[in-house]
């Protein structure tokens, strides 16, 4: 578990989580964040794991692909946390994010997809996300 996010407690030696996390991201060739919306806004669990990474550069660079979802088509969530990836000085790979305002719909009770409009869409979100990681 993260803790609370402090500036105070981002020192050279981090805690235990806090490290793990930044080597998991340090060694992705890429990054998926997906989300709903909550509250109009980013769910503070993403948004404190985020501010552990902003100051030590693992999203450098890196590339991103931003999923969002909500039923009001994430019209508030996606803009916040593409702004706090930009930030990051992320590598979005634009054409590949995606703003989903079908989620409940598009699976069933046990949670498969069962959208075959959104599978589809999701392939291409792929695709788009492996092409930009085979292209430093």
């Amino acid at each position: 578990m993260l803790p609370h996010f402090s500036p105070d407690l981002d020192v050279e030696e981090a805690p235990d989580s806090v490290r793990a996390l930044r080597a998991l991201v340090g060694s992705a060739d890429g990054v998926i964040v997906s989300s709903p919306e909550y509250a109009h806004g980013i769910p503070g669990s993403l948004k404190n794991a985020l501010d552990w990474l902003v100051s030590s550069g693992e999203f450098m660079h890196k590339p991103v692909v931003l999923w969002s979802a909500s039923p009001s088509g994430a019209d508030y969530v996606h803009p916040q946390l593409m702004e706090v990836l930009r930030v990051m000085t992320a590598r979005v790979v634009d054409a590949a994010c995606l703003r989903i305002s079908s989620a409940r719909q598009s699976f069933d009770v046990s949670g498969h997809l069962i959208d075959p409009k959104l599978a589809l869409t999701l392939d291409q979100s792929l695709l788009l996300f492996a092409q930009a990681i085979a292209t430093p």
